[in-house]
Formats: C-alpha cells, structure tokens, sequence
C-alpha cells in the first residue's frame, strides 16, 4: 500500500465575536423601606425574592447606557417590567438611559391589578452572573 505524502502546515485560529454581551447590572430593593410604601397584604416585598440582586436586571446596549430593567424569579407572575421614577413619590417617570451602577432608584412592578413600589442600589456585578460586564 503507497501512503500519501502531506506536507506539514500549521494553522492559526482567531476568535472573533459575532455579537456584543451586553452587561446587566443587579438591584435589590431596600424591602424594609419598600413595605413602608405599599401597605396592602397582596403587595409585600421579601427578601428571598425582589429582596435579592438577582432579581431584578438593568441592561445596557453595546455603549454601556441603561436600556431596560425586569424582575425576574417572582412568586409565580413570570417575568414583570420596571418603570423607573425619579424619586420616592413615584410620579414622574425616568429613563433607563439616566441610571448607572451605584445610583440609588425607585422603580414598580405591576401584575393584575397589584403595584409594587420598589427602591434599592444598582450594583454593576453580583456573583450569579460573572461573565457579565
């Protein structure tokens, strides 16, 4: 049997990304202060839920600006969009694009004809999601 002969070659690889990972920065609302605010049964804050950093995300676009926040990992509502506001009166709405990591924020969740009024720091990073920038 005649064998081929191949001449040696070597290769070089490049990795190049075909998309942007976006970062998502963590919240976790200041329930204490939160439950001062909503005072019905049906509305409480908890520590194991919208208490928890890992629930609730902000992300950003490829330029690092604020785009959208939800809650994520709720009591059986899914997934519930967030409305930032300016401040604790909950009246005036502010955009996405104004927040960045360490900014203290307001902001509610609703489901049916429940509201949430939430308020806590946004941190850049948390220990859930390391690979996030």
């Amino acid at each position: 049997m005649k064998r081929k002969y191949e001449r040696p070659m070597a290769f070089e690889e490049t990795f190049m990304t075909n998309e942007y990972v976006a970062a998502c920065w963590g919240v976790a609302c200041s329930i204490d202060s939160a439950n001062k605010v909503d005072h019905n049964p049906w509305v409480k804050h908890e520590a194991n839920h919208c208490g928890l950093d890992t629930n609730q995300h902000i992300y950003t676009n490829s330029k690092g600006v604020a785009v959208s926040m939800i809650e994520e990992k709720t009591d059986r509502l899914g997934n519930l969009t967030c409305n930032l506001y300016t401040d604790s009166s909950y009246r005036y709405s502010k955009p996405y694009s104004s927040v960045k990591p360490g900014d203290y924020i307001y902001w509610t969740t609703k489901s049916g004809n429940r509201t949430w009024h939430h308020q806590g720091y946004v941190k850049s990073t948390y220990e859930n999601r390391p690979n996030h920038s």
